[in-house]
Order: structure tokens, then sequence, then C-alpha cells
């Protein structure tokens, strides 16, 4: 339906003042917060011009990784300015100073450049920063997901096994092995040392869910499964353990069974409405 001129002209009044108002807004600000937010609502109002002036003052005030990351991620997806949000990334290349932030970083360039020499020259960077497991799994992940390297991103991997001291850890190389190396053995492997250091209903039903994914072994899958249930007491343990039997198994009539006795267990109304997002999600997916 054609909106009626008044209408019309109550838009364009109301997105003036609001553009009035930002840029009110502007004479005050100082931080990098304060200018990025700013940049926000101007997009929303459609105005690409203010978005980018207030961008632009984004950049003089940034000062960590996270802020240069952000900013250029916005300039990307927002302004479709690449080449202004490569040099952005640059400058958050030079501000990060551990794997953490910078495999990040490397995950996100190659999100919006596509520029695979660039990640490596980054994994080349952090490779001896990295000392434990989870420093070398961020790496292992980046190599094998996005370098496509599965010898480097190998090499990572077996050094991460030497680090790797809870079930998590485990579960995390199954998966890699598995979905990037292909190596269904070896993966295997690793899921059942996961096994013997599982304790908690999150170690177990992560593993299954894992065990299942990867095509490892629906029968032990599905043994690790009914036995979480039978371990599984409160609301989010049998919804979050439905979640798995219909995504993984597309078991319908299980899961349904699972998302009762959530529900039976709901005390708080963000277990209500916890339980209800799962139903509902499950419906509109079938």
């Amino acid at each position: 339906m054609l909106l009626g001129i008044e209408k019309v002209r109550d838009i364009i009044e109301d997105e003036n003042m609001y553009r009035d108002e930002i840029i009110a807004k502007e004479k005050t600000a100082m931080s990098f917060e304060e200018y990025y937010d700013l940049a926000r609502y101007a997009d929303s109002l459609g105005d690409k011009e203010l978005t980018a002036e207030l961008y632009k003052k984004s950049e003089s005030k940034a000062v960590n990784m996270w802020d240069f990351l952000n900013l250029g991620s916005a300039i990307a997806a927002i302004l479709k300015d690449i080449e202004w949000a490569r040099s952005v990334f640059r400058k958050a290349e030079n501000t990060g100073s551990n794997t953490y932030e910078l495999s990040f970083l490397a995950q996100t360039i190659f999100q919006y450049t596509e520029d695979r020499d660039w990640v490596k020259r980054i994994c080349l960077r952090i490779e001896p920063l990295a000392e434990d497991f989870t420093d070398l799994h961020r790496i292992a992940l980046v190599v094998l997901s996005i370098l496509q390297d599965k010898e480097w991103g190998k090499s990572f991997c077996d050094r991460a096994e030497t680090k790797a001291d809870v079930c998590h850890d485990h579960i995390s190389l199954g998966a890699l092995e598995a979905e990037y190396l292909e190596d269904q053995k070896q993966a295997r492997r690793y899921f059942v040392s996961a096994k013997k250091m599982a304790e908690t209903f999150d170690d177990y039903r992560n593993l299954a869910e894992s065990v299942i994914k990867f095509s490892i072994s629906r029968k032990w899958g599905m043994e690790l499964l009914k036995m979480v249930e039978s371990r599984s007491e409160t609301c989010r343990d049998f919804y979050r353990l439905g979640d798995v039997v219909w995504e993984q198994l597309n078991d319908r009539e299980w899961a349904e069974v699972l998302y009762k006795k959530a529900e039976d267990k709901a005390v708080t109304r963000r277990d209500h409405e916890a339980v209800e997002s799962c139903l509902y999600e499950m419906q509109r997916n079938l």
C-alpha cells in the first residue's frame, strides 16, 4: 500500500529530527564508542555520507585491536568499502598482541577480503606465541578452515593434544580431525579419550552430539544420549538434550518427550521461554 503524502512528510520530518540530534551529539562526542554508536544511528536512517563521516572520526579515536576490528567490519559490511576496511584491519593487526586477538582478526579479515595470504602471515606471526591448548586449537582452526593446509593444521592439532587435559579439549580435537582432516579413526580416538574424562552433563551431551554429528557411530551416540537422559535433572538439561536429539537424530518423538520433561521442570520465566523457543523451532523446521 502506498503511503499518504502526510505520512511521508511525517517520516521525513522524523528522520531530519534524528539526523539533527545525531549532529548535535557529534559535537560533544569524545571517544571511539560515542562516534561508533552515532554512526550506527546514522546508518539506521540510511544516511551513508554521515555514517562514513562518523566512522572516520571513530577511526581517529580507536585505541585497541577490538576498536579497529569492529570498525573495519562495519565499514566492510555497511559501507562496502573494502579498501578502507583493509587499512583499518592493518591497524588492528598492528595493535593486536596475542593469539586470541590475532586469530579472531584473521578470521574477520578473510570474511571480508578473502585474502588467504594475509591470513597466513598472521598465522606465522602468532605460531611462536601459542603455548596452551586454547592458543594451539585456535590457530589449527584458522589454518584448517581458511588456509585449508592439512599438514600445517595437523601439526597444531598434535601439539594441542599434548596440552589437552579436560574432556572438552579432546572433543574439540576430534571435531577438527573429523571435519577438516577427514580422519574418522583419529577423531574416534579423541572421542574415546573424551569419554574417559567426561564428568558433567555438558561433557556427555557435547560428546554425544559430536559422535553423531561427525558420523563416528550413531549407536554409540544414542547410548550416550540415553545415559545423559537418565542423569538429567533440570529444565536446562532436558531441553538442551532435546535439541541434540532433534537436530542430530531428527527424532521428533523423542525430542518432544524431552521437551515435555523440560517443561515439567521449568521454574523460572526464562525456563518456560527456553522450552517454548525449542518447540517453536522444531515446529518451524518440520
